[in-house]
């Protein structure tokens, strides 16, 4: 995702862009800083953003004065701010939140991952597309083709899918685990091992029954597996 932050103060920046980045990495993908609504008109044209968080106060234009520059636009906004006498105005300008600083870690946690899901619908299913023993991953432009062989595992990460590949290679797809595993279930190979991970069966090289059960994949990656997961596994190999 493209982001953009605008605020006339420093900190306020750097704030949500921290944020961003230690609380939601699968989502804060280029970032771009403005400290003004004039540079923020310029980055927009440039940059093209799909997710802006916008100060209303600041020096010579305010917040909505840059969106009334821009006509229209198809970004989403969140408004971050020190006023709540702003929240009538942002939503009649169809933002899709309002922040009031300081900000409330899980009020921006819903915010951004309400950004992810109205991205999401816009832009159309997001999802990878089966074709023989490959699949494509979703990209902004169109998706990236990986064999099925390549895959170690798959991660949950809130609602997106990590895809790890052989040579520590990682791809994030914006679906979440359970819809990935729809795709998945029609390879024989791949096994929800336990909530968080689908992996690979051909890519296991250890299974241990201590600490509880788990499995040790080909990056010595290791993943405990359920109760229900075990049994399977255990029928799976010939054990000498």
């Amino acid at each position: 995702m493209k982001i953009l932050i605008v605020d006339d103060e420093h900190s306020g920046r750097e704030i949500i862009k921290s944020l961003l980045i230690n609380r939601h990495p699968s989502v804060a993908g280029e970032i771009r800083l403005a400290g003004s609504a004039d540079e923020a008109f310029a980055t927009i044209v440039e940059f093209n953003p799909d997710l802006v968080f916008l100060d209303v106060n600041m020096p010579g234009q305010s917040g909505f004065d840059l969106l009334e520059r821009l006509d229209k636009f198809r970004f989403e906004v969140i408004f971050v701010t020190a006023h709540d006498q702003y929240a009538l105005d942002a939503f009649r300008v169809n933002a899709l939140d309002y922040l009031l600083k300081p900000i409330e870690l899980s009020v921006f946690d819903q915010a951004v991952n309400k950004a992810v899901e109205s991205l999401a619908r816009k832009s159309g299913p997001v999802q990878p597309i089966v074709s023989n023993d490959k699949i494509g991953l979703t990209t902004r432009d169109g998706f990236v083709i990986i064999s099925i062989q390549n895959i170690i595992r798959c991660e949950a990460d809130s609602n997106y899918t990590v895809f790890v590949l052989e040579g520590n290679q990682k791809i994030v797809v914006s679906r979440t685990l359970k819809e990935a595993g729809k795709i998945l279930e029609k390879f024989p190979s791949f096994l929800r091992v336990q909530r968080s991970f689908i992996v690979n069966l051909n890519k296991v090289i250890k299974y241990s029954k201590s600490d509880g059960g788990y499995i040790i994949l080909s990056d010595n990656f290791q993943v405990n597996v359920s109760e229900e997961s075990k049994g399977i596994i255990e029928q799976l190999y010939n054990v000498l």
